[in-house]
């Protein structure tokens, strides 16, 4: 598992408040100001090379938090946990600390901790924006809607012109069938913010979902437009080209994701579902069966493949009646 660039420079802002509140105690430890400045230009096996020297002779929770979080970048969670919870023993009001405690522990698939932690830095800190944005997405995620509801809003309040708790909160809305409140979320969100691609995703694909093919079809191309590499936004944007019957050019984008997401079993299945809406089973066949080879509990290409099966004996049957 990698920790996403976003992750990075949240944990990097993080652990800057650290070392402003701390920097008359650490203000000679040139050592430690090393560190730091090899963590912030990516140099992390150096900077965990010498923070490992540091704390083998004197440490303070600084010294233990900054490993910590590097040690959670290069996913050595387990220690990277042990330094962060050392940090926090010396020193419990480290928010910053706390918060990334929180993250790593969620990226580690501890859960019910991370919940724990990040309700700790809410309690010191209410308006901890990313606190609010992380403990939410738990929320749905454990389908406790109203809870992650009054997070998202309590985002929004703290930071009006963040993009993300009207993102969040519009797909929390979706979730519940809430269509039309969750397409005004995303139309304040495209107000503050027209050139994000992570919001014309999600306004595209509710679009599409909503049968509003010319906007879904807008927004998605101009989120490709914006974020090339993209897959997601790739695949709902192949979904709009056949909503518009526009066959040929979903299957080039399908097929530059087999090149580019090989591992991914809805792809072939698209490629597939492709085909046999254009009546070509023999084509759409091979790819239904790679999308089971990927996922072999793919319900969807097992379905499409019990059809051929059905229409090929079908055909073969009325094959022989006719020779007769």
């Amino acid at each position: 598992m990698t920790v996403s660039t976003k992750s990075r420079i949240t944990l990097s802002l993080a652990l800057a408040g650290l070392v402003l509140s701390g920097r008359s105690a650490k203000a000679q430890d040139q050592a430690f100001t090393k560190a730091f400045a090899l963590y912030q230009a990516g140099s992390l096996v150096e900077a965990r090379q010498l923070l490992l020297t540091v704390v083998a002779q004197h440490a303070s929770a600084l010294d233990f938090s900054l490993l910590g979080s590097i040690e959670f970048q290069q996913t050595d969670f387990r220690q990277g946990e042990q330094h962060l919870r050392r940090a926090l023993a010396m020193e419990p009001g480290l928010v910053g600390t706390r918060f990334t405690l929180a993250s790593l522990l969620e990226a580690s698939g501890k859960s019910t901790e991370a919940r724990q932690e990040l309700q700790r830095v809410l309690a010191a800190d209410p308006h901890h924006l990313e606190a609010l944005l992380n403990l939410a997405r738990l929320e749905v995620g454990d389908r406790q809607f109203v809870a992650a509801t009054a997070l998202f809003r309590k985002a929004e309040q703290s930071n009006p012109k963040d993009i993300r708790a009207l993102v969040g909160l519009a797909r929390l809305q979706n979730l519940q069938g809430q269509t039309e409140a969750a397409l005004a979320n995303l139309l304040k969100a495209q107000k503050l913010a027209p050139a994000d691609p992570s919001v014309l995703y999600a306004l595209g694909a509710l679009c599409l979902q909503m049968d509003l093919i010319k906007d879904a079809t807008a927004n998605l191309e101009h989120a490709a437009e914006l974020d090339p590499a993209n897959p997601a936004i790739e695949y709902a944007l192949a979904s709009a080209r056949i909503a518009n019957r526009d066959f040929v050019s979903a299957m080039k984008i399908y097929r530059e994701l087999l090149v580019s997401d090989p591992d991914n079993a809805q792809v072939p299945y698209a490629l597939g579902a492709t085909y046999f809406l254009q009546g070509d089973n023999e084509s759409a066949k091979p790819y239904f069966e790679r999308s089971l080879s990927l996922a072999p509990q793919q319900v969807e290409s097992l379905y499409y493949l019990g059809l051929i099966a059905d229409q090929t004996a079908t055909k073969v049957r009325a094959t022989n009646f006719s020779a007769k």
